[in-house]
This record gives C-alpha cells, sequence and structure tokens, in this order.
C-alpha cells in the first residue's frame, strides 16, 4: 500500500510541477512550445506564476486568445490589475478592450468571474459603457423607447455610449442574463446610483494588496530600494528576510515561481554566472521569487507604469545588473564566492550595496562639476568634450547611468561591472586634474570667456592651440592660429618625415611636459595623470591630422587646432 501511495503522489507531483526550463535561455515561444507539448496545457498554464502568465500574454499576441482560455481566473485578475490601470485611475479604453477579448476567447467562464469576484470591474466597465433606462411593461401610454436602446427582457433598457461596442456589450449582456437573471437585473438597475471615483479608489486599496504580494510596493517603501547599503552591513541589514519554507505548491497556486523574469535578466554577468552553479530547487526558487519582486520595486521606484514588457524587462536589467555589480566588486570574478553571497544575502541588500558603489561615484561627480573651476567661470560641462560630457551628464542623473562607448551604437545603460565603475573613476580623476591645470592657466594667460562657451570648442582645442602658439612664437593665449603659423606647427611636427601617415612623434613629449611648469605645486601622482591626459591628446591629434596635407589646413576643417578664417 505504501508504494502505491508513493507512486501514485509521485504522478501527482509529475502532473501538477510547473514546466521546468533553464533560466537563461527560455524564451517565450520556447516556454509556450513546451507547455503545448504537455498531456495537460491547461494545468501547466495554470501552474505558472501570476507574474510569468501576464508576460506570456502580453508577449505572444498570436496565442493570447488560447492563453485567457487556458489561464485561471486568479492569472486573470493579476492581469487585469497590471494592464488597466494609469496611476489610481482605470483606463477606460484599456478595459473596453480587454473585456472584448475575454467575450471573444471564454465568454462561458468570464461573465460569472466578472459578476462575482470582478463585479467592481463589472460596474466600472458599464458605467463607461452603456446607458440604462427603464421601462414598465404594463405602463399602458405605451413609451416609446429612444433610438438606440435594446433589451433582454423589455424592462431594462440599454444603449451603448460607443456604437462600436454593441456587439461586444449585446453578448456580455446576454451572458450575463442567462448565467444569473437576478444579478444581471440587479447591476443594471443599480448602475445609476455608483460613484465611481469612490468605487475606484476602494479597487485600488485591494489592487495594491493583491499587487504588494508581487512586490509591487507603495511607492515610498519601493524608494527605499535606492538607499544604499554599506558592504559591511550586509547580513545585519533589517531587510534581510527569506523565504525559507516556500508554501505548498498543491494546494495554492499563486506560490508559484516567477521565473521568466530572471530568464530575461542575461547570464553573461557574474549574478548570471553565479545562478547556474545552484542547483538545489529550494534556493534557486527563493531567488526567482526575490528577483521578480526586486524588478517590481524598481518599476513602482522608478516612477512606470509596469504594464507594458520593455518597463517590466529594464526593470529587471537594472536588478540583474546593480546585483552583479555588488558581487564583482566584493568578490571580483569568483564565481563560488558570488554563489555564497547569493544563498547568504536577499537579492535587494545586494542591489543596494550595487547602488551605493555608484552613489559614491555620483557623489564625486556633483562634488566636481559644483566646485570645479569651469563652474566658477560659467563654463559648462560640454568644454570637456566627448565621451567626458556624456559620461558627466549620466553621473549626474537622477538615476545614475554608465556611459558606454565601447559597442558600435555608444549609449547609456546600467553599472552592471567593476570596469564601468573603475572608466568613471579614472576619468573624473583626469577631468578634477585638467580642472586644476585650468585653474591655473586662467591666471597665467586670462581665458575669454566668450572663447571658452563658443559651440563646439573643448579643452583639446584650448591646450593644443596654446601649445602651437608656443611652439610658433606666437603670442601666448588660445585664439586661432593665422594659416600661415598653423602650417608651421605642423612642418614642426613633421620634421624628419618623409610622407604621410605622419606620426608626429617627435612633439609628442614637449607637448606633455609643455604643462608642468603649471603644476609645479601639485602632487607628483597628479603630474603623472596629467601627463598621461596630454598623451592621449596627442594621439588623437595624430590620428586626425596624420592625412591632412599643410597647403590643405582650412579653418573651417580643422577640428583640433583653432585657425582663424582668412580676410576676404
Amino acid at each position: 500500500m505504501t508504494e502505491k501511495r508513493s507512486v501514485s503522489k509521485r504522478q501527482s507531483d509529475e502532473k501538477r510541477a510547473p514546466v521546468s526550463f533553464t533560466p537563461f535561455n527560455v524564451a517565450e515561444g520556447d516556454l509556450w512550445q513546451r507547455i503545448m507539448e504537455l498531456p495537460d496545457p491547461r494545468e501547466a498554464v495554470r501552474r505558472l506564476s501570476r507574474q510569468d502568465y501576464y508576460w506570456l500574454v502580453k508577449k505572444m499576441d498570436d496565442q493570447r486568445p488560447l492563453l485567457l482560455v487556458l489561464g485561471s481566473e486568479q492569472q486573470w485578475q493579476h492581469l487585469l490589475d497590471m494592464d488597466v490601470w494609469n496611476g489610481d485611475r482605470i483606463d477606460g479604453v484599456r478595459l473596453e478592450g480587454w473585456v472584448e477579448q475575454f467575450m471573444e476567447s471564454d465568454p462561458e467562464r468570464f461573465v460569472p468571474w466578472f459578476l462575482t469576484d470582478g463585479l467592481f470591474l463589472a460596474y466600472r466597465y458599464l458605467y463607461g459603457a452603456v446607458e440604462v433606462i427603464t421601462i414598465d411593461p404594463a405602463d399602458d401610454d405605451g413609451v416609446e423607447v429612444p433610438e438606440g436602446f435594446f433589451s433582454i427582457d423589455s424592462v431594462i433598457f440599454v444603449r451603448p455610449r460607443d456604437e462600436e461596442l454593441y456587439p461586444v456589450v449585446r453578448s456580455l449582456l446576454e451572458t450575463m442574463a442567462d448565467f444569473d437573471q437576478r444579478r444581471y437585473e440587479w447591476v443594471l438597475m443599480t448602475l445609476g446610483g455608483i460613484i465611481p471615483a469612490e468605487m475606484e479608489e476602494e479597487m485600488y486599496h485591494f489592487r495594491k494588496a493583491r499587487l504588494a504580494d508581487d512586490g509591487f510596493l507603495p511607492f515610498n517603501e519601493a524608494l527605499e530600494i535606492y538607499a544604499p547599503l554599506d558592504p559591511a552591513d550586509l547580513g545585519t541589514d533589517r531587510d534581510h528576510r527569506f523565504i525559507d519554507s516556500r508554501p505548498d505548491m498543491e494546494e495554492d497556486d499563486k506560490y508559484a515561481v516567477p521565473r521568466l523574469p530572471l530568464a530575461h535578466a542575461g547570464s553573461l554577468n557574474l549574478l548570471g554566472r553565479a545562478m547556474e552553479r545552484i542547483s538545489d530547487t529550494a534556493t534557486f526558487d527563493r531567488l526567482c521569487f526575490e528577483f521578480a519582486g526586486l524588478g517590481n520595486r524598481i518599476v513602482v521606484a522608478d516612477g512606470l507604469t509596469g504594464r507594458e514588457l520593455e518597463e517590466l524587462t529594464t526593470a529587471g536589467g537594472k536588478a540583474a545588473a546593480y546585483v552583479s555589480l555588488a558581487l564583482e566588486e566584493l568578490y571580483g570574478g569568483d564565481e563560488m564566492e558570488a554563489e555564497k553571497a547569493l544563498r547568504l544575502h536577499p537579492l535587494s541588500s545586494l542591489f543596494r550595496v550595487g547602488y551605493g558603489f555608484v552613489a559614491d561615484i555620483a557623489r564625486e561627480a556633483r562634488r566636481f562639476v559644483g566646485e570645479g573651476w569651469f563652474r566658477e567661470a560659467g563654463i559648462a560641462t560640454s568644454f570637456w568634450g566627448e565621451p567626458e560630457d556624456s559620461m558627466l551628464s549620466g553621473l549626474l542623473a537622477g538615476r545614475p547611468k554608465f556611459y558606454d562607448m565601447s559597442s558600435d551604437h555608444a549609449g547609456y545603460r546600467e553599472f552592471e561591472y567593476t570596469r564601468d565603475l573603475e572608466s568613471c573613476r579614472a576619468a573624473l580623476d583626469d577631468l578634477l586634474v585638467l580642472d586644476r591645470l585650468f585653474a591655473q592657466l586662467d591666471r597665467a594667460y586670462p581665458l575669454d570667456r566668450n572663447l571658452a562657451v563658443s559651440p563646439g570648442i573643448t579643452f583639446r582645442q584650448l591646450l593644443l592651440t596654446f601649445f602651437a602658439r608656443m611652439m610658433t612664437g606666437a603670442e601666448p593665449g588660445y585664439f586661432g592660429l593665422s594659416p600661415s603659423s598653423a602650417r608651421q606647427f605642423l612642418e614642426l611636427a613633421r620634421r624628419g618625415e618623409s610622407g604621410p601617415p605622419y606620426r608626429m612623434s617627435r612633439l609628442s613629449g614637449e607637448f606633455a611636459t609643455a604643462f608642468t611648469p603649471f603644476m609645479e605645486n601639485e602632487t607628483p601622482r597628479r603630474k603623472e595623470m596629467l601627463g598621461n591626459v596630454l598623451a592621449s591628446v596627442w594621439r588623437e591629434f595624430q590620428e586626425e591630422y596624420e592625412m591632412v596635407a599643410g597647403d590643405d589646413l582650412k579653418a573651417r576643417y580643422s577640428r583640433l587646432i583653432l585657425i582663424e578664417e582668412p580676410e576676404k
């Protein structure tokens, strides 16, 4: 008997188990295909978490009618909770769209739910969709029914506010009457007495309570995710809570593990590699729960609706990026130590540690921009050129972003790797040294503010022009060279070279040391940093002018040396 019960339980477990898949290579289409290959697709869909169901419905438009048929009423509720609200108000147009889809897909199941658990939604939909009048059939006066009204029972007459709603409204009301005639009459008869704003407020409170289980916390609570956490406080943070014992999956499917959010997080960073090391189901499921909840907290904290998949995937990407950043900063590339950290610390705490590293650099950037010489001189950050200006803009954003130039399509993304932090630290150090150099240069050779704020002017042009004037015997300063002096400078830089591409190496050392006298009171480290920055500027100059003939040097085409336009 014991063996027979064991076999029976195992068969039941196999039937009820959620669809499994490798977390980092799944796509919605793959998951759908696996579901449809199972003996009972309906059971498989209903074993999905509410969040995974929502992702599938939103992503797979072509399969949406079948997904609505296969989904549970709890999954429907989550779908509508996520998709028909704008802030604390219902979007009537979106609600109308979903009612139409449900009526086309599964009216026999949707209407009973709509009139019970979804009753407030039914009231809200009908209030916005129809006008209702009643006519006593015993009235001998033969009251004329206004144009456009129809009735199912010859007592209650209904007219859609929008003619296009007629088919779905008629189908809905007929199905309502077939399901429960008394409730149908009661809903329509009491429709005129509701106060939509009050009803929506009550609905909104219920919705918030339901979504809070998935991490959609009130804004002020969700915002705590951006409170930086010192790595030394890991393990002592009050947010340190675990899901040690998962609910019985056979009894309550609302706790089904949300897997798709983590599946979209990627596997190339340290978080992904550490997750792939975890083989025990309990830990992996806990992390799936935590990750989905963390992404949803970010959705709320960032002021997103969470309605669109792009927003959910963006929030999930941010969650993965900051957690991975924390792991890499704390443990280098050690996947084993990172795995231990995932077991010991909640993802929300690791996220806050990662965000704290970024917040530190952002604070340095704000201090530099607020206290630097260039700001006191009334000069914008564009003075530092690219990519420095974009880097600063990313750090100064309300939620700091990393400006990534490593790909063909440079742009902003979340901080994700230690090298991102190192890149920004190095760039800020370089800018600080350059700012101090210009502070001294400005004292010795005042910089014309009109020139400094001219469109397209950067520190590179001013330093190279200053150096070119120095080498050609022109008066020290920053204004453009005469065309003849510009050609003379190129000839000096190319002396001894027979033809293009010109390397112009003979002046690179002089350029790197030309500004040393202005930094005599600085530390050796800062002098070394300045030398490295100037060497980089000279390399950029070499690349820009290596193929340019002296006679072809024109003011309008000279990007790094300022040249006066010849008088006409």
